[in-house]
């Protein structure tokens, strides 16, 4: 693989065009069209997931539950989806919701979940194989190896994500949860601040660590 080094000053014609050809010499393009695709796949499994469990945190549509989050109220829900949406859609969008919340679809879930993992694996496959390409080496591991360190770097940098993400979030409920007010208050957003960034940060140098085969 040739890739094309600069030397001295460049113009910014220089420099775009070097940058060009290096991102041409590592495939760059393709191996990130690969990854964009494979999230694309996962992102479905997912949808399926986050739209089932957000249902459960919707209040029982029949009446017969309990409030959902936020205190929210049946009729409060199926005003929303007249409001939304036209009747006869919002009728059998509120059929399916009472439908999910007592007979749960054991196995779309089971089969989400594990074409949900199988699938943000590959993402990760993909960019170990990206890595490997700017970094110049050869893939040396095992099949089994390869797709192991790829589930752990997904478990890893999916954890990372969702803590970082429902800190962000529901910062203020997580403050009146702790009973934090005042200068406590104000050290732990400090902290949050520092330890959200490095978190992430450190997600992806774990990602350049593993990825790459050594």
């Amino acid at each position: 693989m040739q890739t094309t080094k600069a030397s001295g000053k460049l113009t910014m014609r220089e420099l775009a065009l070097i940058t060009w050809r290096n991102l041409i010499a590592h495939e760059v393009l393709t191996r990130t069209s690969a990854i964009a695709f494979s999230s694309m796949m996962a992102s479905v499994p997912f949808l399926i997931l986050a739209l089932t469990a957000f249902i459960y945190l919707l209040p029982d549509l029949s009446g017969a539950g309990s409030l959902g989050i936020g205190n929210l109220t049946p009729e409060q829900v199926e005003g929303f989806l007249t409001t939304a949406f036209p009747p006869d859609v919002a009728l059998v969008i509120s059929d399916q919701i009472t439908h999910i919340q007592h007979q749960p679809p054991i196995g779309l879930l089971s089969i989400s979940i594990f074409v949900l993992l199988w699938m943000a694996s590959t993402v990760f496959v993909d960019i170990m194989d990206a890595l490997n390409r700017i970094y110049g080496v050869d893939e040396t591991r095992a099949y089994w190896k390869l797709r192991l360190n790829a589930i752990i770097m997904m478990l890893i940098n999916l954890a990372i994500g969702l803590v970082a993400l429902t800190v962000m979030l529901a910062w203020p409920q997580i403050l009146s949860l702790l009973r934090l007010s005042g200068d406590d208050a104000q050290l732990a957003t400090t902290l949050k601040w520092v330890v959200v960034p490095i978190a992430v940060m450190g997600s992806m140098a774990m990602t350049f660590r593993m990825g790459p085969a050594s």
